[in-house]
């Protein structure tokens, strides 16, 4: 596995506009091997992600995964696209939360959109949901979810995408 060029999204994501979740696009070598490929995914996201940190750590061995459909993952609430108030997740604080919720509510606030979401989507998955094999992971197996567990909560999914032969991997983590 190998990273791929991200550079498209600086120019869908205004670096200032305050999304909190983070993009990892990796290449496949070889055949898809189902769940441990999307480990290996992971495992090579995290560590682009913690390059820079010290006291950083990662396990991804200590991961659990669940299949998740990716049209679930990718979806907005209705009230969401409808412009109404953004509903607060399911869930207890410090819990995982969905992917829309971590991209337009962070806790310190953005001026992304329902549209700037779509749009994105719509760029790292041009060809549909109907290719796509997603993975929710738990969120104890490194450093980096130490702030969301504690508040805000944790974003981690692997989406496969078989028409293009690659990965993305979507994490976030913040607290107040």
């Amino acid at each position: 596995m190998y990273a791929l060029s991200d550079d498209f999204l600086r120019e869908l994501i205004d670096p200032g506009a305050g999304c909190s979740v983070e993009y990892c696009l990796i290449g496949i070598e070889g055949p898809y091997l189902g769940e441990r490929s999307h480990r290996e995914a992971i495992s090579l996201a995290m560590e682009r992600f913690l390059a820079d940190c010290e006291d950083a750590w990662q396990d991804a061995s200590r991961a659990t995964a669940r299949p998740v459909p990716a049209s679930r993952v990718l979806e907005l609430p209705e009230a969401v696209l409808q412009g109404k108030s953004i509903p607060n997740p399911p869930g207890t604080l410090g819990s995982p939360i969905p992917y829309w919720y971590a991209f337009l509510c962070p806790p310190h606030g953005c001026r992304l959109t329902a549209q700037d979401f779509l749009r994105v989507n719509a760029a790292l998955f041009p060809n549909g949901t109907k290719p796509l094999q997603a993975l929710e992971w738990s969120a104890d197996w490194s450093s980096y979810f130490e702030d969301g567990a504690e508040w805000w909560g944790t974003l981690c999914v692997s989406i496969y995408d078989e028409s293009l032969g690659r990965f993305v991997v979507l994490m976030a983590s913040d607290t107040d």
